[in-house]
C-alpha cells in the first residue's frame, strides 16, 4: 500500500494520471514477484540462475503489456546464481526496467529491442540492460531524480541498499542501466 501512495503523490505532483496507472504498475509488480516466487517454490527454494530470472520476469510484464507490436528481447548470462532474497529483488528491479522501456519506447517504435547481458566475476555480478528507445533524460544520466518515476527509484533503493550494489544510466542506441551487486552465498 505504501508503493501506491507514494506513487500517488507523485503522480499529483508532477500532474499525472494515477487510477489506471497506478493499479497498471501495481499489477507489474505483484507479476514481477509471482513470476520469481513460482521460479524458487518449482526449485525448491534453491539459488536460481540470474538470467532465468531476467528472461521469466521480462517475459511476464511484455505479456502483461499491449503497448508494442513488435518486440525483441534477449537475455545472456553465464550461469550466476542468486539466493531467494535477491532474486526477489532482481525481479521487482528487472519488471521495473521493462516496464520504464514499456512506457517510453513503445510509442515511439514500431519495433521495441530489448537485451539483458549478465556477468558473474569475483566481486558479484553485473547486469546491462538496454534498449533501442530515445534513452534517458539527461537529468537522469547527470544523477538528478527530482523528475523521476517511482520506478527508477524502486530500482536505486533495492539495488543500492536491499542488495548493496550499484546502479549506473547511460544513452548508448537507447536507455542502458548498469547494475551490480555482491552476491550473496547460494549454498
Amino acid at each position: 500500500m505504501g508503493l501506491l501512495r507514494l506513487e500517488e503523490g507523485r503522480g499529483e505532483q508532477n500532474g499525472r494520471a494515477t487510477g489506471t496507472m497506478l493499479i497498471a504498475d501495481f499489477e507489474q509488480r505483484l507479476r514481477a514477484l509471482s513470476t520469481v516466487h513460482d521460479l524458487l517454490s518449482d526449485t525448491g527454494w534453491a539459488p536460481v540462475e540470474v538470467q532465468e530470472v531476467l528472461r521469466l520476469v521480462g517475459e511476464a510484464t511484455i505479456a502483461g503489456s499491449a503497448m508494442v507490436r513488435s518486440l525483441d528481447f534477449h537475455v545472456h548470462g553465464d550461469g550466476a546464481k542468486l539466493a531467494k532474497d535477491q532474486a526477489n529483488n532482481l525481479a521487482l528491479v528487472a519488471g521495473e526496467l521493462v516496464v520504464n522501456s514499456l512506457k517510453h519506447c513503445a510509442f515511439n517504435l514500431e519495433d521495441l529491442k530489448l537485451s539483458i547481458a549478465v556477468k558473474h566475476n569475483h566481486t558479484g555480478i553485473e547486469i546491462r540492460y538496454a534498449d533501442n528507445g530515445k534513452g534517458y533524460p539527461q537529468s537522469i544520466v547527470d544523477g538528478d531524480f527530482s523528475l523521476a518515476n517511482i520506478g527508477l527509484e524502486l530500482v536505486n533503493g533495492i539495488v543500492t541498499r536491499a542488495m548493496s550494489g550499484k546502479v549506473h544510466y547511460a544513452n548508448d542506441g537507447g536507455a542502458v542501466t548498469t547494475l551490480s551487486f555482491p552476491t550473496e552465498e547460494t549454498e
